[in-house]
């Protein structure tokens, strides 16, 4: 592959002494290929230090996205695929200023297509995979990063099935796995961000907070209507009349 994208030759293949490349199936292939094998000390990872410091690195901005999202352990592999694409879009000081993309391709890469990783986003569901008519038309996704040899992006289904799509309609501020936020009270999320209602935190260390009183739970003192006159107080009634007999 690396003849045949860059033209470029393999001269050396240089691996710790772990025994994942040990086997003699991929030494064979190795030697077939004029392809000289090196190998560092067992347990001494500093005689292959810019190897193990690319590890870290690379460690480091995959568990730092997988956190922020608040996604499984068990998806590692799609937050380090999106490490390295990050780092491949990333200029360096050691290239002057320059990306890996740049000096592999020879172009400056396009950042469009980058969002951040394991937010939230609302895909169209074709009528092909619908249940029926009255079906919902989108579904809340999980996004996992860009799809290889495909101009689709990834997603996750809340059934964890991996699902792709040429397009959606991001939330870049929501985490569907985090349990601390809200989704957002809106789906107008082409406008501009800030234009947008910004996501409420769930503390649930704070004690619940009362409602307010609802006026048409009082409508005596909420009454649009003037109040009743009282109505007036009736006289009090005559004795009755006593008959004097004639003497």
């Amino acid at each position: 592959m690396i003849k045949n994208q860059y033209a470029k030759m393999i001269k050396e293949w240089m691996s710790d002494a772990g025994g994942e490349y040990k086997s003699a199936a991929f030494l064979k292939a190795l030697n077939e290929q004029g392809i000289k094998v090196l190998q560092s000390a067992p347990h001494t990872p500093q005689q292959n230090g810019c190897t193990e410091c690319f590890n870290h690195t690379i460690m480091d901005k995959a568990e730092a996205m997988q956190h922020e999202a608040c996604l499984p352990d068990s998806w590692w592999e799609f937050s380090v695929e999106q490490a390295v694409h990050l780092y491949n879009h990333t200029s360096m000081a050691r290239l002057n200023h320059e990306t890996p993309f740049y000096r592999m391709e020879g172009g400056i890469p396009d950042m469009s297509h980058l969002k951040v990783f394991g937010c939230a986003a609302y895909v169209f569901l074709l009528s092909e995979i619908r249940k029926d008519k009255l079906s919902p038309k989108s579904e809340l996704m999980t996004y996992l990063g860009i799809e290889q040899g495909l101009k689709v992006h990834r997603f996750m289904c809340s059934s964890n099935r991996l699902f792709y799509a040429p397009k959606a309609l991001f939330d870049e501020e929501y985490f569907p796995w985090c349990k601390t936020q809200s989704q957002r009270c809106t789906t107008r999320l082409n406008k501009p961000i800030n234009e947008q209602p910004r996501h409420q935190e769930i503390d649930d260390t704070a004690p619940p907070t009362t409602l307010p009183a609802n006026p048409w739970d009082n409508l005596d003192g909420y009454r649009p209507n003037p109040p009743i006159p009282p109505r007036p107080s009736q006289p009090a009634p005559r004795p009755p009349a006593t008959l004097q007999k004639p003497a």
